[in-house]
């Protein structure tokens, strides 16, 4: 072995520019590399910030919507219910004055109703009803 390192004779253990030492020629790569690597990894951090505040507004943009929607949708529901009950009000009222009048005259209006749709006939059927105009009116006076 000592031979060979007689024969070789002593040579530089590294290239003209290099340092000599192969853990310090590792370590000022590295302190090189950190530096694009510190750069990627804050925009990566700022990034993952913005998107998680983007989230945020828009989770909360969701939130007001469903709200107002909600809202919206009950304020709907009740206006339905109030129309409901005066519709409902409403047919009472008709129901009980049909019943102060009576039945007969109840019976004598719907007669007199069928027999203004019959009079108010404007022809525009495509068939004869002439002879179903007859029979109501048969059954009016029977």
């Amino acid at each position: 072995l000592k031979c060979l390192k007689s024969l070789c004779g002593p040579h530089p253990s590294s290239y003209p520019g290099m340092p000599d030492d192969v853990h310090t020629a590792v370590i000022s790569t590295s302190e090189v590399a950190e530096a694009p690597v510190n750069k990627l990894r804050e925009w990566e951090a700022q990034h993952e910030e913005d998107l998680e505040v983007k989230a945020r507004q828009e989770e909360a943009a969701r939130k007001a919507n469903r709200e107002k929607a909600t809202a919206t949708l009950a304020e709907f529901y009740d206006q339905q219910v109030a129309e409901a009950s005066c519709r409902k009000e409403a047919m009472l009222r008709e129901a009980e004055d049909g019943t102060k009048r009576g039945e007969d005259k109840e019976n004598q209006i719907s007669w007199d109703r069928v027999e203004h749709l019959l009079a108010n006939d404007n022809g525009e059927h495509e068939r004869d009803v002439s002879r179903m105009k007859g029979l109501l009116t048969q059954l009016k006076h029977s």
